[in-house]
């Protein structure tokens, strides 16, 4: 099946992904800037994004392409830029976030909406609005920038847990880990305000004055403005997996066969603190290990097993003096026709000193449902490793109620002692129940 990926603005784009290496680019709509027409020799492409009157296309060697309206350079990535994960265009400005957690702005910036802060790291996601920029940082936490007459880039106080971001005309949105959704910015239309009773949320997007979540449960709520419907769903709208919101439109993504998850399981990779590759310590998002020097994980052709493997530590191996993690991220969409069970298996080795200063954790929807953690027994570094522990005991599953679902994987040796060759494998397969 034919994986979709949409972004709107004055036209529309689609990338159609027929199989792992190859991609087109498609556009239609309004094409005054010649936006709407993507230009000859793009290469293989893995994401998208759609400005006012631009477009930004991310090739899989970390390089962007820029075309459309460029009056104001939006369409002109800065030259030597590369080593970039993903973009967001803006209203005449552009966002990019490289591969070491950092983010590039270029365009319009009357407001200093392609400048990002000084300092800005460990970034994970990037939204670009109409005159401001968001960024949500791999603590859970959003920094903002940009024009703020209406308070769209001044995250709430306190905010933490997030998930995912998104950035409208002049207000923003944000999805927290437990699946609720808070808004800032102008309100005429109440687009930043969710509305009371909101299930438990999967995606958001934000458009020009209204908003958009699909939920868990794979139905679609809107809020704000509704002077041409695009705030109200239509009735017969169902099995929906994506959504996205234009300046007074909307589209959402359905899909009506049934099966567990119907696509490759797409992860999004971070690790920190592994020294190898001359990463010296620091941050890194991607989405092909094959493709990071040195990464520590790797992830089996059906991407349904991930391997992190650590790094000698400092204290037995003289290595790595470094507290190691990785994070792996993904949707899935859970059958249509009945519960999904995913059954789960731990295998790895583990230090023989302390049981929780190695663990690698699997979270649905933000809630933790099982673990591998290390042997222990107080060994010291003669000990060596062993065989991880699983919680709870082996046969492990969870049942995945019909929609869509958020996975997480946590790993982390939490410091920087008596693991030597520890590694955690993860793997999980999917049935339907009766």
């Amino acid at each position: 099946m034919y994986n979709l990926k949409i972004l709107l603005a004055s036209m529309a784009l689609v990338l159609v992904l027929a199989a792992p290496v190859q991609a087109q680019v498609v556009g239609w709509g309004e094409n005054n800037y010649g936006q709407a027409t993507p230009p000859s020799g793009l290469g293989v492409v893995q994401a998208i994004g759609a400005g006012y009157f631009h477009n930004l296309a991310v090739r899989t060697d970390g390089t962007v392409v820029g075309w459309g309206l460029n009056n104001s350079g939006q369409a002109t990535p800065p030259a030597g830029l590369s080593g970039v994960y993903a973009i967001s265009a803006g209203g005449n400005h552009s966002l990019a976030l490289k591969t070491d957690g950092t983010v590039v702005g270029w365009g319009l910036n009357g407001y200093g909406q392609a400048t990002p802060p000084a300092g800005l790291a460990r970034v994970q996601a990037i939204a670009a609005g109409g005159f401001h920029s968001l960024a949500l940082k791999s603590d859970g936490t959003v920094v903002g920038w940009g024009e703020n007459t209406y308070g769209a880039a001044a995250p709430p106080a306190g905010l933490t847990g997030v998930k995912a971001i998104a950035a409208g005309y002049e207000y923003s949105l944000a999805l927290k880990t437990d699946g609720t959704v808070v808004g800032w910015g102008d309100n005429h239309y109440g687009q930043a305000a969710p509305p009371a009773g909101l299930p438990a949320v999967a995606r958001i997007s934000a458009g020009g004055y209204h908003s958009l979540a699909l939920t868990c449960g794979g139905t679609v709520v809107g809020w704000g403005d509704n002077f041409y419907g695009e705030a109200t769903p239509p009735a017969s709208l169902a099995h929906v997996k994506d959504i996205k919101a234009g300046s007074y439109h909307s589209l959402a993504l359905e899909d009506p066969v049934c099966g567990p998850p119907f696509e490759p399981i797409v992860w999004t990779f971070t690790d920190e603190g592994f020294i190898a590759g001359g990463q010296n310590g620091a941050f890194r998002i991607y989405t092909d290990p094959t493709m990071v020097a040195s990464s520590p994980w790797t992830v089996s052709s059906d991407a349904l097993t991930l391997r992190i493997s650590y790094e000698n530590d400092c204290n037995c191996a003289g290595y790595n003096c470094y507290t190691q993690s990785g994070t792996a991220r993904a949707m899935v969409f859970a059958a249509l026709c009945s519960t999904a069970r995913m059954n789960i298996g731990w295998t790895g080795l583990g230090e023989r000193q302390l049981p929780d200063y190695e663990k690698m954790s699997l979270f649905v929807d933000g809630v933790q449902v099982a673990y591998a953690h290390a042997p222990g027994g107080n060994l010291g570094c003669p000990g060596g490793v062993g065989p991880v522990v699983s919680v709870p005991a082996p046969p492990e599953y969870f049942d995945l109620p019909i929609g869509l679902h958020e996975l997480l994987i946590q790993a982390t040796t939490q410091d920087d002692k008596f693991h030597i060759g520890a590694y955690y494998q993860f793997a999980i397969n999917f049935q339907l129940l009766p």
